[in-house]
C-alpha cells in the first residue's frame, strides 16, 4: 500500500522527509524531482513502521 500527501511547496516535502527520518522512519527516496512521473514532480518517500511507502509530493506549475 502506498499513501501520498500533496504539499504546498518543495519546502514542505523537504520538511516531511527530514522530520520522518529524524523520527526513526526509513528513507525510501530523498527529496528531489522525479521526471519519470512528469516534469515538475518533486517528492520524497519514507517507509512507515509497517513497511508502507508514504510520499509527500509537490506538483510544480509548468
Amino acid at each position: 500500500m502506498d499513501l501520498a500527501f500533496c504539499a504546498k511547496n518543495k519546502e514542505e516535502v523537504d520538511a516531511f522527509h527530514v522530520s520522518d527520518v529524524l523520527a526513526g522512519r526509513k528513507d525510501n527516496g530523498s527529496p528531489g524531482y522525479r521526471p519519470q512521473y512528469h516534469p515538475g514532480y518533486y517528492a520524497a518517500f519514507i517507509l512507515d513502521p509497517d513497511g508502507y511507502n508514504i510520499e509527500a509530493v509537490y506538483h510544480e506549475s509548468r
